[in-house]
């Protein structure tokens, strides 16, 4: 009987204690979730878009080379699978080996790659269609990239940089006249547009980088399809083609005035690669995938849904079932991009992108469903589409999601993700298929001027003395330029050595701020600013500043705390007054250097005073 108890002790145990274990992860809200894709219309309203010459959805595909010109395979880690895929249930699939796969010397980064030909390359005339044989001065590619859900970069955020190039070959030559390059690029993943160019008058070989706002370090990024679209349109002579960019519907980059073929014209951009070398290797066994690849003549966009489009979520994750979850669709409307960086004369980076949202449909699903249908059975429209029963038709969309566990604890919502165009209205003829509302064609902020006005600086402010050995010693100044590039403050200890530099940061307007290291008490700092703009324009502050910087003194404390307190202020003034009227030739009491006391030590005392740890015009003790 005794032993009959004991069992059933245990057993209560053993039944409560997994429902204690698992309260916690019941109670714990949800992690934020993502949309996977939104079902592209069937049949594809794209496969006939306007200026499209080459579409690959790898759903009957089975041997890369019946569509692709050069490719490697990477021993059958790259090629067609299943069952992942945006417009169907395939896709092309590399798989990446672990370093640990890889012997001493052996490359761990190399990986699989296709080439399409089209145009004039000389290397695959016989395998081009004869309609897309000629010359291209305006290329368009545009594909979708998944890194599932816990894609692993090395080292916490080196993802692999390469996913697609524009080449323009010539005979003999498979480097080619020059390239586009489609990376990943920097510690926050960014894409990255690089260009290599070999063109006659081309002024530079690697033209400058142009480092877009779109990150795989966001975690919205990685787990989902996204649309990435290239488009390269050559202008007539030097200085005049266009590079631009897109990701998730949105407008990434725009380089006007570049110098990519520079007038040149025997060879036109005639090869598009997708690409995986991943430099270095990857720290585990695993995927990335492309889909939905095309090339035309003409912007694309991102997919066309149906009206009444379907959201795939990814599914859910935080070891309890899915209770639920909501989407909402909003009519999206990109911001003219604010250039932010420029050199040689081109726009090199956009500040922060703006959208604007406006809501159009609420919708929710119970259970585990992944599929949520945007109509009036699964929710309501709103705001413009208020009443109707479907979105607008060749409208630029976003998503956002939350989603429950079985307890009825909600995620965050997610930010707006998963740019979709909805298709055009039943009838539209092809000369007005159109690209959709809301989607941003190309920036005027890319198309400057020439600029001949050199940048000014104004009102350097910095420390005339300071008694803080630490440092740092802080100088701000305004700079008053339409296409800045950087501003610098230069400085140097006792007159003696180079100049060392400090990059300073924009702070809020025109207002920018560098900061100082520390120095010993006694040492003698000298400093000047200089400021470059993006059509390599110079100018300093001060304009003699070889001769005359600007400069202050790192105080002794010792020497200028006369009362003892550990502080500087108006108690030791008032102190040297007093001394100094008592004993005017006391050397102690003489800080300007004249052999006696007299005014000018209290106006050097008073700008030691003044000048520690505030900020005053810059040269009040030159």
């Amino acid at each position: 009987m005794q032993n009959l108890r004991k069992m059933r002790k245990l057993s209560v145990v053993q039944l409560i204690l997994p429902l204690l274990i698992a309260m916690p992860l019941a109670a714990a809200a949800p992690e934020t979730p993502k949309v996977d894709k939104l079902l592209p219309a069937s049949p594809s309203a794209l496969a006939d878009a306007p200026g499209v010459f080459f579409r690959e959805d790898f759903e009957t595909l089975t041997d890369l080379s019946e569509r692709f010109h050069d490719l490697s395979t990477d021993n059958g880690n790259f090629g067609v699978t299943s069952p992942e895929g945006l417009s169907g249930f395939h896709s092309l699939r590399q798989k990446y080996r672990p370093l640990t796969d890889y012997a001493q010397g052996e490359d761990p980064g190399n990986a699989g790659w296709v080439w399409r030909a089209f145009g004039d390359n000389p290397f695959f005339q016989s395998r081009i269609p004869e309609d897309q044989k000629g010359q291209y001065t305006t290329i368009v590619a545009r594909w979708y990239h998944k890194f599932p859900q816990g894609f692993t970069p090395r080292d916490g955020w080196h993802f692999p940089p390469k996913m697609a190039r524009l080449n323009s070959f010539t005979p003999g030559n498979w480097s080619g006249m020059y390239r586009v390059y489609f990376w990943i690029a920097g510690e926050d993943g960014h894409i990255s547009i690089e260009r290599r160019t070999r063109a006659p008058a081309a002024h530079r070989e690697w033209l400058p980088n142009f480092a877009t706002n779109f990150r795989f370090s966001d975690p919205v990024n990685v787990g989902r399809w996204i649309h990435f679209e290239l488009r390269v349109s050559l202008g007539e002579g030097t200085r005049n083609d266009r590079v631009q960019a897109w990701a998730d519907g949105l407008l990434i980059c725009d380089i006007a005035g570049d110098d990519l073929a520079a007038g040149y014209r025997t060879f036109t951009p005639n090869g598009m690669a997708l690409d995986c070398y991943w430099n270095g290797g990857s720290p585990v066994e695993q995927n990335r995938y492309y889909d939905d690849y095309m090339l035309g003549t003409e912007r694309i966009g991102p997919l066309r849904t149906g009206l009444n489009p379907t959201i795939v979520k990814l599914r859910f994750r935080g070891g309890v079932s899915q209770g639920g979850w909501e989407a909402e669709v909003a009519q999206g409307v990109q911001r003219e991009p604010v250039k932010d960086k420029v050199l040689d004369g081109i726009v090199l980076g956009f500040r922060k992108l703006e959208v604007d949202y406006n809501t159009v449909w609420r919708g929710a699903l119970e259970g585990t469903e992944l599929k949520l249908q945007v109509n009036t059975a699964n929710g309501e429209f709103t705001g413009p589409r208020d009443g109707e029963t479907t979105l607008a038709a060749n409208t630029l969309h976003f998503v956002r999601v939350r989603q429950k566990n079985p307890a009825g604890e909600w995620s965050p919502w997610s930010s707006w993700h998963s740019g979709f165009a909805t298709d055009w209205a039943a009838g539209t003829p092809p000369e007005l298929r159109t690209l959709p509302a809301g989607y941003l064609a190309e920036a005027s902020a890319s198309v400057l001027g020439l600029d001949e006005t050199s940048p000014e600086i104004r009102n350097v402010r910095g420390p005339s003395g300071a008694i803080d050995t630490a440092g740092p010693y802080t100088v701000r100044a305004d700079l008053i330029e339409e296409n800045p590039l950087n501003l610098y403050v230069y400085y140097r200890y006792n007159g003696a050595g180079d100049y060392e530099r400090v990059l300073m940061n924009l702070m809020s307007g025109d207002t920018f701020e560098g900061e100082i290291p520390g120095a010993q008490a006694g040492t003698l700092v000298e400093y000047y600013v200089r400021a470059l703009d993006g059509f390599s324009h110079y100018t300093y502050l001060p304009a003699d500043y070889q001769s005359n910087p600007f400069r202050f003194q790192v105080l002794d404390l010792a020497r200028w705390d006369l009362n003892g307190d550990g502080l500087v202020g108006a108690g030791d003034l008032l102190k040297l007054l007093l001394a100094g009227r008592r004993n005017p030739d006391d050397p102690a009491l003489d800080y300007d250097g004249d052999g006696s006391f007299g005014v000018g030590d209290l106006l050097t005392f008073l700008r030691g005073i003044l000048g520690r740890g505030t900020s005053l015009l810059a040269g009040i003790a030159r």
